[in-house]
């Protein structure tokens, strides 16, 4: 028998049956995980003030991309 055979079966099999009962219960761990936390539910694990943070620095990146796109232009 080819050596090639060896590695692949073992491959497809794994594709095949291990890789979706995996992922499945990999994403039903996350959804009680999230039940748990009441995340699901609209509610975000950051914090307000976390946000609004976030929001102005996208912001003032904004700003910095349009001061760029200018600076650009003028060349």
């Amino acid at each position: 028998m080819d050596l090639t055979v060896f590695f692949i079966a073992p491959t497809i099999i794994f594709l095949v049956v291990v890789a979706p009962i995996w992922i499945i219960f990999h994403h039903i761990t996350k959804w009680k995980t999230l039940k748990q936390q009441e995340l699901g539910n609209g509610m975000v694990a950051v914090g307000k003030d976390d946000l609004l943070k976030l929001r102005d620095i996208g912001k003032r990146l904004e700003e910095r991309i349009g001061t760029l796109e200018r600076i650009l232009n003028q060349d």
